[in-house]
């Protein structure tokens, strides 16, 4: 298993707030990985095929993607990354606020590793983070 600080983690999440408690939820969790940020599906999918403006991006070590996107949808995204045979392997997270068991079930079904809830405090969002990077870790 990798050192943290080695690992590269991608979030997916078009809303700035949550991006921003993302990354204090990393901090409190005391992670530290190389955390890229993309702001719609097919910019995500761009970083992880290395075309459009990220040919050298360097390959996640771990995805986390929320439900609603512009442009694709997280479900699209992980659909597209599971059904890659160089990418499947990548952890993949759906990380949301929906609570609706048909998009869980879809997730899981496309091969996402997990399925965790923002929750509604920062309490509930960092726990949900360091659910997701336990893949990291080893925990």
């Amino acid at each position: 298993m990798k050192n943290i600080e080695d690992c590269v983690v991608l979030h997916v999440e078009d809303d700035d707030a949550t991006a921003v408690l993302f990354q204090l939820a990393m901090k409190e969790a005391k992670l530290k990985p190389l955390l890229f940020r993309m702001r719609d599906g097919a910019e995500a999918l761009d970083f992880v095929l290395k075309t459009g403006q990220y040919p050298a991006a360097p390959q996640p070590d771990l995805i986390i993607l929320d439900l609603n996107l512009p442009r694709m949808t997280g479900l699209e995204v992980l659909a597209a990354i599971k059904g890659n045979p160089h990418l499947r392997d990548i952890p993949a997270y759906i990380l949301t606020t929906s609570i609706d068991s048909r998009d869980e079930a879809k997730a899981m079904a496309l091969g996402a590793t997990g399925y965790l809830t923002k929750g509604d405090s920062l309490e509930a969002f960092t726990k949900s983070v360091k659910r997701a990077c336990q893949s990291l870790t080893g925990g």
